[in-house]
């Protein structure tokens, strides 16, 4: 044991110059990865391009590091004088083995293989994972074992790819912002189309807005009969990612303009009704009484 313990020494200070060499080539190796990764053109704009661009971006930078540093080991060790076709002979069996127990982790590799070969979302995109009862917020990293996604709070929430089992994006290609807005009974209908046609119609002809609009907005007309009001429905289709500032201001207009015409929204109301002859007050331990109409502890 010794002896070998002896002769390894001698090998590593033999080629030390070589593993200074193979650490320099490595780390230069590395740098390059992140200097074209980092050249790598994307636009300000969101669109599927870029999304893509940016996803296989971290995805192939990621990939080469790794395979970098494993080669980079693989070299040191053969220089010292160890054997690495047997070694990873060792470690081949080591992986069958382990692999039994690591299903899960295949499983994530293969889910996050065709999330990227399909371009089912990507980094940017805004998804909600499992249903409504999931997860929701912005793809901010991507890669073949995990997806991370950063909610409206800030919290990142690292989701291994194969327990992902239905994605909803919410930024794929076009949007729709569906606006209910609920009337009063008492105003007329055409009246209430009318003005929530001109108000959206206002935002459409917006400078500020209307390239936001991939088509005009349309008001369906009425979507329900409440016990409060009448809910007319107005849709609008827009551009990923921009339907929850066009609905915030759409919403704000409606406000103002239901302002400026003398017109309130609908709020649930409750009318009580007490009989005028000899009304009764229930007191604290549960009798009733009926009521003189005179404060308690005044004097006549």
């Amino acid at each position: 044991m010794l002896a070998r313990l002896q002769k390894l020494f001698a090998n590593l200070l033999e080629a030390a110059p070589s593993l200074l060499m193979t650490l320099l080539v490595t780390i230069l190796a590395l740098w390059l990865v992140k200097f074209i990764a980092a050249r790598v053109s994307i636009g300000s704009d969101f669109s599927r391009h870029n999304v893509r661009v940016q996803t296989l971006r971290s995805v192939i930078a990621s990939s080469l590091r790794l395979l970098i540093l494993l080669s980079a080991l693989a070299a040191m060790l053969s220089e010292i004088g160890i054997n690495v076709t047997a070694l990873l002979a060792g470690v081949s069996i080591l992986g069958l083995a382990v692999s039994f127990g690591a299903q899960s982790l295949v499983k994530d590799v293969i889910t996050g293989f065709f999330v990227l070969l399909e371009d089912q979302y990507g980094v940017g995109d805004v998804v909600r994972v499992n249903g409504a009862g999931g997860l929701a917020g912005s793809v901010e990293h991507l890669n073949l074992r995990v997806t991370v996604l950063r909610d409206l709070e800030g919290t990142a929430h690292i989701i291994p790819n194969g327990q992902i089992l239905t994605v909803s994006v919410l930024s794929k290609d076009w949007a729709r912002v569906v606006a209910d807005i609920d009337v009063p009974h008492d105003l007329k209908l055409d009246t209430a189309l009318e003005l929530i046609g001109g108000v959206a119609q206002t935002l459409h002809g917006d400078p500020v807005w209307s390239e936001k609009f991939l088509e005009p907005p349309e008001v369906l007309g009425v979507q329900a009969l409440g016990a409060v009001g009448v809910t007319i429905r107005t849709v609008m289709k827009v551009q990923p990612k921009e339907q929850w500032g066009l609905s915030r201001e759409f919403k704000k207009r409606i406000k103002n303009a239901f302002d400026a015409a003398g017109l309130r929204i609908p709020m649930p109301q409750m009318n009580l009704n007490l009989p005028k002859d000899n009304p009764r007050v229930t007191t604290q331990g549960g009798s009733s009484e009926p009521s003189s109409g005179v404060p308690e502890g005044s004097g006549s």
